[in-house]
């Protein structure tokens, strides 16, 4: 699986000279834990949870992702963009890591307010993230209200709770429809963890977003 250039961590470069819209409203989603709902860069955030490092903390980064309902335990690498191009246009695409999961260069640390975004392949190289994939299908165990928890470099455990997850087709979708799913990855005031893959396990057509928030 291929994170698509237009799925955008802040503040890395944006992979399309316009910045995804942030006044419109979401895409309909294919299945979405809450239809009508979309990730928001204004999460009200009255008291940040203890786990937040302050400001002037230096914040290793996140080194493994563990999902207790699905016996997950997978190391996270760091993982940077490339540029193609397309048509006559420059397009950066974020590359995936082999094996592990790859946490997008630029996005928040563990702990840390801010977006930190994680993607996995479902059907290749690993398959780190293939029961990742299956989230709020029959069957599968992870839902919302589940906790994902976060590793950082000197030992230090974060625990995510899951508030939404969306899935959505991305092959053929227009380039508006791009632009707003890419809103997914755009700064959050709350500590928030994004987790991206692909599905069905047969194909990459699909894109799957599963937002997490820090728990104290």
């Amino acid at each position: 699986m291929e994170v698509a250039a237009t799925l955008t961590a802040w503040p890395t470069p944006p992979p399309l000279v316009t910045r995804p819209p942030t006044a419109t409203v979401a895409p309909q989603a294919l299945w979405t834990s809450a239809p009508s709902q979309a990730p928001s860069t204004s999460v009200p955030n009255p008291a940040l949870p203890e786990q937040v490092v302050g400001p002037t903390a230096p914040v290793p980064r996140p080194v493994r992702l563990l999902i207790p309902d699905l016996e997950l335990d997978v190391p996270i690498v760091e993982v940077s963009w490339f540029l193609i191009l397309q048509n006559g246009v420059w397009h950066s695409e974020w590359q995936t890591a082999d094996h592990a999961a790859g946490h997008h260069r630029g996005s928040a640390n563990p702990g840390e307010s801010g977006n930190m975004v994680i993607s996995g392949h479902h059907n290749t190289k690993g398959e780190v993230f293939r029961l990742v994939s299956n989230v709020g299908l029959p069957g599968s165990p992870l839902g919302e209200g589940d906790n994902i928890v976060v590793v950082s470099a000197d030992g230090r455990e974060f625990t995510y709770r899951v508030v939404l997850w969306d899935r959505f087709r991305e092959e053929g979708a227009t380039s508006e429809e791009v632009l707003q799913h890419a809103r997914y990855l755009e700064p959050t005031e709350a500590a928030t963890l994004t987790l991206v893959t692909c599905w069905p396990y047969e194909s990459n057509t699909h894109r799957v977003i599963i937002v997490a928030q820090l728990v104290p």
